[in-house]
């Protein structure tokens, strides 16, 4: 099994939402109104650097993660062409040892 971990800005949480519905995984976890640095710049929700990030986990089997990963990678891709820079999507994949 992997757990695919991705942090977006919050703009695009339900975009994000519709496109976890659309893949079918089977459940995910919402992290809401995070901070921090990364290729597309800083995000602290202040009148400097105004903005914040969101993030999903799920767990799916090692055979769809590849799936999902191609899905996220269009997905911010498809963001990248439409403003000239970097999507504001990044996707981890990370082995589970185990789940109870």
């Amino acid at each position: 099994m992997k757990l695919v971990f991705v942090i977006f800005h919050e703009i695009y949480r339900e975009r994000i939402r519709q496109l976890l519905e659309a893949l079918r995984v089977p459940g995910y976890t919402e992290f809401r109104e995070l901070s921090g640095s990364g290729e597309t710049g800083r995000r602290y929700d202040t009148s400097v650097w105004p903005g914040r990030n969101a993030a999903v986990m799920t767990v799916v089997e090692t055979a769809g993660a590849e799936r999902v990963v191609k899905e996220f990678q269009a997905f911010k891709e498809g963001l990248g062409a439409r403003a000239g820079r970097p999507g504001g999507v990044k996707v981890f994949v990370l082995p589970v040892e185990a789940a109870v």
